[in-house]
Formats: structure tokens, C-alpha cells, sequence
């Protein structure tokens, strides 16, 4: 998001599995870097935020993409994902929330909002977790 880019109170890094992407993010000059989503290269705890946008309906596996994305933070987690997706562009996409039903029975964590979104474009499904542990 450019809106991120134009405060200065934090650091911030994307990920992006696509080389080509990520040349075109550098070249805007925006922080990212080559990774996949599943399989973070960070270390436990990294970052205060974590945010996806669209994300768990491109990935192969969404539920290791969220696991991974829980790993990495030390505070929040947010999601936007599209409702109900794709099935000819995407791998997997979500009907409803089970996915996170099933993520915060497994994980120590207060979900401080969640909520479908009618942007307009589609429906969104938005969850705003925070960590816990």
C-alpha cells in the first residue's frame, strides 16, 4: 500500500514469489523481496504487522500460508480475502470463515474483528487477529 510507504514510524518489507514483480516493486521503490508465502524466510516474531490482501486464494496451501503469516508476528494479523474468489484464477478460495475457525482453535490468539465487506468490487471477507502467547 503507497499510503504505508509515506509513514515513517515503521519499517516494512513484502514478499513476492514472482521475480518480475518484484524487479517492478524495486523499481517504484517499495521494499520487497523475493518469497513465498508458505514458507517465510524470517525469523519467528519479526514483525509487529502482518497484512494480506488476496492472498489465501493464490497460494496453493492457505492454511500453511496463515500459519506462516502468524509465525512471523510478534502482534496482529490482518486479512483481506476475496469472497467468494475464483475457482478459474485461483487455487483455493474461502465460502466462509472456516478456515480461521480452524486456524484460532489451533492458535493462541483474540480475533478483534472480523466481517464481510461490500466494497463495491465483491465481497471481502476481512479478520483482524491479535496474538497472543
Amino acid at each position: 500500500c503507497d499510503w504505508l510507504l509515506k509513514e515513517k514510524e515503521y519499517n516494512s518489507m513484502g514478499i513476492e514469489i514472482s521475480k518480475k514483480y518484484v524487479r517492478y516493486a524495486i523499481n517504484k521503490g517499495r521494499p520487497v523481496q523475493y518469497g513465498n508465502a508458505c514458507d517465510m524466510e524470517f525469523d519467528d516474531n519479526s514483525f509487529d504487522y502482518v497484512f494480506s490482501h488476496h492472498l489465501l486464494g493464490l497460494v496453493e496451501d492457505n492454511k500453511k500460508a496463515l500459519e506462516e503469516m502468524y509465525r512471523v508476528t510478534n502482534k496482529y494479523l490482518i486479512n483481506l480475502s476475496q469472497i467468494p474468489g475464483n475457482p478459474k484464477k485461483h487455487y483455493s478460495y474461502m465460502k466462509d470463515n472456516k478456515l480461521f475457525n480452524n486456524f484460532i482453535t489451533d492458535n493462541p490468539c483474540k480475533v478483534l474483528y472480523n466481517d464481510y465487506l461490500d466494497t463495491g468490487y465483491e465481497n471481502e471477507y476481512v479478520i483482524f487477529i491479535k496474538k497472543e502467547g
